[in-house]
């Protein structure tokens, strides 16, 4: 899988004044599996189960706001309650009452986040079920690695200029079982460089903050 051939696949959905990339298989006789993806990559995350889970679903799957091919302002208040608002403006524009929920990593917040407005009935769809892979469930017990917790300091915004495709696989190295293949994660370091990327990651990691709240 390449950018162009992910990309060529998708398109882009209306939020606010932004653009945000997704795909949608658009089978309308499967139930909905929608699939949060994870930081710092994009739906793209999804790609080498995607056919799998097909079979049985009808996927749905977006950039967030800050990641992939979506757009990445500067000026952008990023938080994950906004990241949820988006999902469920798309599924509104998609008629989709019902779904289930796949998340990762980042996306488990998020996911989190729509679970929390089902419990609370505020939510805009039906959520079914969740299911939730590797990530930060329970903040008290998060270990963020260095580069984390630099890009969420006050050094955050100068430590973006200096990094690297070598800093960014050192950092992978520490947080996988194994190592990624090569392939993979430059396709990761490609869409994060899509649009300034790295301009907004300081901001994306105050997702670790707002975790907590």
């Amino acid at each position: 899988m390449d950018i162009r051939s992910w990309s060529a696949q998708g398109r882009f959905h209306r939020y606010r004044d932004y653009q945000v990339f997704y795909r949608d298989t658009g089978e309308i006789n499967k139930p909905v599996l929608l699939l949060i993806h994870g930081f710092p990559s994009a739906s793209i995350d999804w790609h080498l189960c995607w056919s799998s889970l097909n079979q049985r679903f009808r996927l749905v799957a977006l950039d967030m706001m800050g990641f992939g091919l979506s757009d990445k302002p500067k000026d952008y208040h990023y938080s994950i309650f906004d990241q949820a608002n988006i999902f469920e403006h798309l599924l509104q524009q998609l008629k989709i009452e019902q779904v289930h929920i796949l998340a990762h990593d980042y996306g488990d917040t998020v996911a989190q986040e729509l679970l929390s407005r089902r419990l609370e009935q505020k939510a805009q769809c039906d959520y079914q079920s969740f299911i939730f892979l590797n990530g930060g469930l329970f903040p008290e017990t998060h270990k963020p690695v260095l580069l984390q917790r630099l890009l969420i300091s006050p050094l955050g915004k100068y430590l973006v200029r200096l990094n690297s495709y070598k800093k960014f696989q050192k950092t992978f190295d520490k947080i996988c079982l194994g190592n990624m293949p090569e392939q993979e994660l430059s396709l990761f370091w490609q869409l994060l460089n899509l649009k300034d990327g790295h301009g907004v990651m300081p901001k994306l990691i105050n997702y670790m903050t707002e975790r907590k709240q």
